[in-house]
């Protein structure tokens, strides 16, 4: 199915018209970099925030209208798709490590209520797709790059092709000395897929992605005045205990589509397997002076099933069920930086288990309107087996009951909708796996977190000009949120109630021949509800809610003459708190970072790129963690990233 619909999973008489969704190519993301990171994609999707967060053991903090902006690791909130197989963990935690930008073909993000049908922690969806390979003519694609603090990367992609069978295989490699002190790293990934089509409805497709990083260096977040002192610094206690963190992980799926007059039938199922070391700087119990080895072996498996059903032109019924099972063999020991050094303090076993289904209706009433509806169900059940505390051993299921509905209206190239849902988001094994009193075991008391929330949307594509906006207002109840640290455990809690209004607006306008204008921007009003305490009993009713921007605003624009082609944006970005009482917080940017990529093609198959980040070498913070232990609230921004680099293209 096309890779909007597959977001907003649904395929209906109008597809995806009337809906909060974006859908782009690799080469449009990318704006003429060779290589580009997952922020430089996203970058003029409208309501998204992809920020770096100068720390190459963490994934980008990715946050659609501030949902997942509160992470502290990998992507939460957020239901993460590559080629329909999910990068999104049965707890609602998403990585995007083994991804390749150059196998990135086309990105969709779906935005709001409709995002309900993916079910627990799907605030939002990122949809990526890789080439199926299918076609007349084998490929092959390079590029390399290197640039600032001995960072350099090199990517290949193969194609072998035929119109029934297609084959792809990706490699990449990227090794920097550090942007910042205590941040060298070394990354390796491997993408490959088989693409069968017998015939024009039906579909096999196996993909596999390998990742392999021996050793990242983990530099950690900074106070405010270690930031000012050395924005390239590190947390002293990462230097000395020499945090880090190295990674493997393997996955294999294989799926089948159906297309019919009909009946179509998206069908997909998978395994992973991680393998993970990840030496921190958050001290051990009972002896502050060593930090905390964290062993973790990881197996995941799950399927998912999709079928609609086209009942008359006007008419599309569709139903579907996932599962998905992971299990993870955790071991915490103390570490003084040579390797684990002492007994383990927490030695358990964590299965997570997620079944859910869902149905749906899309209904053309009028030739200008649809009217979309959908109800699923899911329940997450956690099971922790503790090996030095039998009695901590115990289990927990929570479920829910979530649903999205929408109206929309279309007139030629103009699109109008007004959508309602209700979602939920369970913790993550982490935060459900520490107790109030730092012990190991269940935390019962922490819930899954509710959102209802509204939407109104407008977008309008044609000639020169193309626009789209939308306004949304959303109330959480039980939002989990970071509450305090105890012997480096992060503990959390539920919230009562938080609110979250804003709008989103992005446009394109054709200047002339060749140029190109671009803006994104979003402006969110997010605060805790009235007559609220944080954990310590200090009063944090109506405070805005930290780690969310309180606006960004980015302008851009591409020039292309000839051979050369020219894209450069300029940014801007709001203060962002980083406690719930408001105590502190990192200042916005004021007049912006500029960002930059020259293009210039050789040949018909050779480009050559040169590309700036943060070309006035200013010192911002790129991203915060919340209620940091120590006031540790700044992940920044790297100084000014200088990459020279080519792509060649044969077939």
């Amino acid at each position: 199915p096309p890779i909007g619909v597959t977001a907003a999973r649904t395929a209906t008489p109008a597809g995806t018209a009337g809906l909060p969704v974006s859908v782009l190519s690799g080469t449009e993301g990318g704006r003429g970099r060779p290589l580009p990171a997952l922020d430089e994609l996203l970058a003029f999707v409208p309501g998204v925030l992809a920020s770096g967060r100068g720390d190459p053991t963490l994934d980008d903090r990715v946050a659609l209208r501030g949902t997942g902006a509160r992470a502290n690791f990998g992507i939460r909130g957020i239901r993460v798709l590559v080629d329909g197989f999910p990068a999104t963990l049965p707890d609602g935690q998403s990585q995007l490590g083994p991804l390749i930008p150059l196998a990135i073909e086309r990105i969709a993000v779906a935005r709001g209520p409709l995002a309900a049908l993916h079910g627990n922690g799907a605030s939002g969806v990122v949809a990526l797709e890789t080439p199926s390979g299918l076609g007349d003519a084998s490929a092959a694609r390079f590029a390399v790059q290197a640039g600032s603090a001995g960072t350099r990367e090199a990517a290949v992609g193969l194609s072998a092709s035929s119109p029934r069978l297609g084959a792809t295989l990706f490699a990449a490699r990227e090794a920097s000395d550090g942007l910042r002190t205590h941040a060298a790293f070394t990354r390796r990934r491997l993408q490959g897929g088989i693409t069968w089509q017998p015939d024009p409805a039906n579909r096999l497709l196996v993909r596999l992605a390998v990742q392999d990083d021996p050793f990242s260096a983990s530099p950690g977040a900074l106070t405010v005045a270690e930031f000012a002192a050395d924005p390239r610094g590190a947390a002293p206690r990462n230097r000395t205990l020499d945090a880090g963190k190295a990674v493997r992980q393997q996955q294999l799926g294989i799926g089948w589509d159906h297309s019919g007059h009909a009946v179509s039938l998206v069908s997909r199922a998978w395994i992973l397997g991680r393998d993970l070391e990840n030496p921190i700087a958050a001290p051990a119990p009972l002896d502050p002076t060593h930090g905390t080895w964290i062993a973790l072996t990881r197996a995941v498996r799950g399927a998912s099933s999709t079928l609609t059903w086209r009942v008359h032109s006007g008419l599309d019924l569709g139903a579907g069920l996932d599962v998905q099972q992971m299990r993870d063999v955790r071991t915490n020991r103390p570490h003084v930086g040579a390797g684990p050094d002492g007994p383990a303090f927490v030695d358990q076993d964590e299965v997570v288990r997620e079944l859910g289904g869902f149905l749906h209706a899309a209904w053309r009433v009028h030739p200008a309107v649809v009217v979309r509806g959908g109800v699923r169900r899911d329940g997450v059940r956690f099971s922790v087996t503790d090996r030095l505390e039998p009695g901590a051993s115990g289990d927990r299921t929570l479920a829910a009951t979530s649903g999205s509905a929408s109206i929309a209206w279309q007139a030629g190239a103009t699109e109008a909708w007004l959508g309602a849902g209700r979602s939920f988001e369970t913790p993550t094994t982490t935060e459900l796996g520490n107790r109030p009193d730092g012990s190991t075991g269940l935390n019962r008391e922490l819930q899954p977190a509710r959102t209802t929330s509204l939407e109104v949307g407008l977008r309008h594509g044609a000639g020169r000009v193309r626009l789209e906006g939308a306004a949304w207002t959303a109330v959480t109840h039980d939002a989990i949120l970071p509450a305090a640290e105890i012997g480096g455990r992060s503990l959390f809690r539920n919230v009562a109630r938080t609110t979250s209004r804003g709008v989103e607006f992005s446009g394109d306008l054709l200047l002339a021949r060749g140029v190109v204008a671009r803006a994104a921007a979003t402006v969110i009003a997010a605060r805790f509800g009235p007559q609220l305490v944080d954990a310590e009993g200090t009063p944090i009713g109506g405070h805005r809610l930290p780690g969310i921007p309180t606006a960004t605003l980015r302008l851009g624009l591409t020039a292309r003459r000839g051979p050369w082609s020219l894209d450069v944006d300029h940014a801007f970005r709001g203060a962002t708190e980083a406690f719930d009482d408001g105590r502190q917080r990192a200042e916005g940017w004021g007049s912006g970072i500029t960002n930059a990529a020259l293009r210039v093609s050789a040949t018909t198959r050779l480009s050559l790129h040169a590309v700036v980040r943060n070309l006035t070498d200013r010192a911002v913070a790129s991203s915060v963690v919340v209620n940091a232990a120590g006031a540790r609230i700044i992940q920044p921004l790297p100084t000014r990233q200088v990459s020279l680099g080519f792509a060649l293209a044969l077939d």
